[in-house]
């Protein structure tokens, strides 16, 4: 499928995927739910059956709370594995639902911080978390009573399927990318899977429908083969 950008009230409605906005957290991940949840917020849902025959019904973006400054995954390069790399987070899809593929300590609020200011650090990090569920809080409950523009969400939704496009995300990338064809618009940068195989592009959104300090754009791939979708954001 070629990838359109999808632009409210130009698009025929059985030209829009089917979506689900702030999707409920055990309707997004397959185990230890509140372990997920308690570092990643739910942002939306799409069905990518449409994208291939070996795609699930679903996939999801999801959003980190970090990070308060540089990379997500930056500071804490002692517990990256697989896919879990700066910038990027890994999930094996389990009937249409995510498990982490890596250390939880890839999050810095879950890593041991450094004496002698540890206590302080952390402290910091709580009220970070704190702030950023407080905003996508005030988000999810404009979106459920209607008091946002409604075209807001569906605005939100960049691209979906084709060709992704070129971004600071792939460059310097610590997963393989491979971004050596584009299309005329410029789209066409895929990270590769372990034994050398593109990842399929399931799409992008934009962040800041959902909360305040947000990555402009959110990238989704998914490795049919594998089952796993990976994600990175773009800071542009």
């Amino acid at each position: 499928m070629r990838s359109r950008e999808i632009e409210v009230g130009h698009d025929t409605p059985d030209e829009m995927p089917s979506t689900k906005f702030f999707p409920e957290p055990e309707d997004v991940f397959a185990e230890n739910i509140e372990r997920h949840r308690r570092v990643l917020q739910p942002l939306l849902s799409i069905s990518t059956a449409e994208l291939g025959a070996d795609f699930p019904d679903q996939l999801h973006f999801v959003c980190p709370l970090e990070p308060y400054d540089g990379l997500l995954g930056e500071y804490t390069r002692d517990y990256h594995s697989g896919y879990c790399r700066v910038n990027w987070i890994a999930f094996e899809v389990i009937d249409g639902r995510y498990r982490f593929m890596g250390d939880f300590r890839y999050f810095r609020i879950n890593a041991p911080f450094d004496e002698p200011h540890a206590e302080a650090n952390e402290a910091f990090e709580e009220n970070h978390y704190t702030y950023k569920e407080e905003s996508y809080a005030k988000a999810k409950q404009a979106f459920r009573d209607g008091s946002a523009d409604q075209s807001r969400w569906q605005s939100a939704i960049e691209l979906y399927g084709g060709l992704a496009p070129h971004g600071n995300w792939c460059v310097g990338s610590d997963l393989e990318i491979d971004d050596q064809e584009f299309d005329d618009d410029g789209r066409g940068a895929k990270p590769l899977t372990k034994d050398g195989r593109p990842f399929q592009f399931v799409g992008s959104i934009q962040g800041y429908s959902y909360r305040k300090e947000a990555p402009v754009s959110k990238l989704l791939f998914f490795d049919p083969k594998k089952k796993v979708a990976v994600l990175t954001f773009d800071w542009t």
